[in-house]
């Protein structure tokens, strides 16, 4: 039998007390690489905070009336969204713009690098992006907070309230955000008009849908009757690929989903690609939509 090496024991504890350090610093070196690799370098982010820097020269902007571009579902477009882009700049009256979400397909950092790429056509307008579902995608919610800010906010301008929401996920809006807006939609009171935009509708307009795509019915019809408590004055959704107009018991709403995705259907009324323009007068809101050439073949 081979003897077995003796270590004294003064020479024992050093390389206990190594190995110990050792196992400690194990678990954060993995923790900064799992945090290193969740979050990409500022330099590496097509843009940082743009929302948030975006309502610092909207605060700037005093003039009345207002008008401005709403558009939302532009991901995997195969031409649109850029003939979008350059309509809406080539409005005389535009100050600036809302996205209704669902920007990117999978909510990859070369995705948002596209479309930031391609948003360079309205340089000169503030632009504001709600969040959709398919931003929850990939690295989800981190990533949009990263590039964009908070995923709701609200702001005040020509004396009417903002609010945007975060409905995107399955459950629709969380309790922390039901809170806030109801704190937001209190201190609206005093606006002379109460603004709402959210990607997913509260109800789906086509009738006989066996899975409509809206928000779950119970969570629709808590906010559609705070909303109604708070006299909102209109709703703005994306999510449906086309446009439709209406009310919900009461409450105007418009579905602009046609910024460049593929359409839902082929109905004429309904299904084309499109962007709102939205005017804001000292005693009334117009909405208009404005309809875009057909690009390329589509299909439901």
């Amino acid at each position: 039998m081979t003897p077995r090496a003796h270590m004294p024991p003064a020479k024992r504890a050093p390389l206990i007390r190594l190995l110990v350090l050792l196992g400690m610093a194990l678990p954060v070196v993995a923790a900064l690489a799992w945090l290193s690799a969740a979050s990409p370098p500022a330099a590496e982010l097509p843009a940082r905070h743009f929302n948030t820097d975006n309502l610092a020269r909207l605060a700037t902007l005093k003039k009345n009336p207002v008008t401005f571009a709403v558009f939302g579902d532009s991901r995997d477009h195969s031409g649109a969204f850029p003939v979008l882009l350059k309509a809406v700049r080539r409005e005389a009256e535009m100050d600036f713009a809302i996205h209704l979400g669902d920007l990117v397909s999978t909510g990859k950092l070369a995705e948002y690098a596209a479309f930031f790429q391609e948003i360079q056509t309205l340089a000169d307008l503030p632009v504001l992006a709600v969040v959709g579902n398919h931003e929850l995608g990939g690295d989800g919610p981190h990533l949009f907070r990263e590039i964009f800010g908070p995923t709701y906010y609200s702001f005040r301008l020509a004396d009417t309230a903002f609010i945007m929401l975060n409905n995107a996920a399955k459950e629709g809006i969380t309790e922390s955000e039901w809170n806030w807006l109801r704190e937001e939609l209190e201190k609206a009171r005093s606006a002379a008009r109460r603004l709402v935009f959210l990607h997913v509708p509260l109800y789906d307009p086509r009738p006989d849908r066996e899975k409509p795509h809206a928000m779950p019915a119970p969570a629709a019809r808590r906010l559609l009757a705070l909303f109604k408590e708070h006299q909102v004055n209109h709703v703005f959704a994306g999510h449906i690929h086309g446009y439709f107009t209406g009310d919900w018991d009461g409450l105007p709403y418009t579905i602009s989903g046609g910024a460049g995705t593929r359409l839902h259907g082929r109905d004429p009324q309904h299904y084309f690609h499109h962007y709102l323009k939205v005017r804001l007068d000292l005693d009334r809101l117009t909405v208009e939509v404005k309809p875009l050439p057909a690009v390329g073949k589509e299909r439901p």
